[in-house]
């Protein structure tokens, strides 16, 4: 899904939030190597910004083509939901105003942008020099990194006669095919599909169609040859979501795992178990080779960010304003805390034992073991998509599984 980010900053201002419910073990010092953190993310008003991740401070800001030419009539086509991505110096991001960036992460200096037909609000991925990106005009796009220029599109099918379904979330690569699922034409009875796509050619190996009047709105994920996507349902039609797991080599399902409601958050796979949160306001532990549940946690309100999984912790935040913090083998809960700022819908990142929530206008920072607030920062403007971090070395830390070199 939709994947990250936050707003205009203006310095670091402590207010008020909920108790957070600790463990009881001796709380660490406050994590080291905080103050070498660049945030980077984009707001509803159509301004990129990129911060010092601890103590809020502005580093440089960008403003977007819609947030530049927006009146009262065009206020929908001026937000950033697309969470970036950082690679080789370049940070990248699609936009409501159909375009998608590269800019200089160390200068936010545009290098070029590149124009489709319609809201990118997926998050791009980039690969050997090529940017993927998908966006609601229903085309796939392969671009070159170097130039900005289009190296091949391709459409999705939508009901075969009209026009294309759009796509609503990022796309993952692996083993030379790009994976992607679409929309669908509800109108037409006609489910989201996943594709498979070769990344040279960009020709379709195989398509998989998800149930009726189901859309894929979050990304797949895969892991062991097997492609892992959530399906959501539209309207008032009464179904079942489904998560699926798909053979990456031959489209074939290898199971089914039916939820009762929806499925926005794209789901996070270690060591074999995924993750994956629920309109049903649950986040379920899953045996990734099986489909068997492991087990569940239920919050109060639905669950459409991405769970994140660091140093066998899982983090996950909820509608119901809460960031939690569970045990990634039991699902018990270690800590939670009140944010205060209303619904969330941005994934939570974690970056040297600090757990970082964009939500309400507000960059939170919390230490991922006890939950102690160490800082937030008024930005301003609505944030929907998630922080991209990195720190000093160059190590480029995202939402889904933190800690690590993506």
């Amino acid at each position: 899904m939709k994947k990250l980010l936050i707003f205009l900053a203006c310095g670091w201002v402590l207010i008020t939030v909920g108790c957070s419910k600790v463990t009881q073990v001796p709380e660490p010092e406050d994590p080291t190597g905080k103050e070498n953190l660049t945030a980077f993310f984009g707001t509803a008003g159509g301004r990129f910004v990129a911060i010092d991740a601890y103590s809020g401070a502005e580093k440089w800001s960008f403003e977007t083509d819609g947030y530049v030419q927006a009146t009262l009539s065009t206020l929908d086509n001026v937000g950033i939901e697309s969470s970036p991505t950082y690679v080789n110096g370049l940070i990248y991001f699609g936009s409501d105003d159909k375009k998608l960036y590269a800019l200089d992460a160390e200068s936010g200096r545009k290098k070029w942008a590149f124009t489709t037909g319609d809201k990118i609000t997926a998050s791009p991925t980039v690969i050997d020099g090529v940017v993927y990106v998908g966006s609601n005009d229903g085309y796939l796009y392969a671009i070159e990194t170097a130039s900005g220029s289009q190296k091949w599109r391709f459409r999705t099918d939508g009901n075969g006669y009209f026009s294309a379904a759009k796509i609503h979330a990022s796309a993952t690569v692996a083993n030379q095919t790009v994976f992607v699922g679409d929309f669908g034409e509800v109108s037409y009875g006609q489910g989201g599909r996943l594709y498979a796509i070769d990344v040279t050619s960009g020709k379709q190996k195989w398509v998989f169609d998800t149930q009726p009047r189901q859309a894929i709105k979050s990304s797949p994920a895969v892991w062991n040859n097997t492609v892992f996507v959530g399906t959501t349902r539209i309207g008032s039609f009464k179904s079942k979501s489904r998560l699926y797991a798909i053979d990456a080599t031959t489209g074939k399902q290898k199971w089914v795992f039916d939820l009762e409601d929806g499925v926005d958050s794209s789901p996070t796979i270690v060591n074999g178990v995924l993750f994956i949160g629920c309109k049903d306001g649950n986040l379920y532990a899953i045996d990734a080779v099986s489909g068997t549940k492991k087990w569940t946690f239920k919050t109060e309100r639905e669950l459409n960010s991405s769970p994140t999984v660091d140093n066998n912790f899982v983090y996950t935040v909820s509608e119901d304003g809460y960031l939690y913090a569970l045990d990634a083998a039991s699902g018990a809960k270690k800590w939670d805390v009140d944010i205060g700022s209303g619904p969330i819908t941005a994934s939570p990142t974690v970056a040297n034992n600090v757990v970082y929530v964009l939500g309400g206008g507000y960059p939170y920072a919390f230490h991922a073991l006890t939950g102690k607030k160490l800082a937030n920062h008024k930005i301003g403007g609505g944030i929907s998509s998630s922080p991209c971090i990195i720190d000093k070395s160059g190590r480029v830390f995202h939402s889904s599984v933190s800690g690590v070199n993506q």
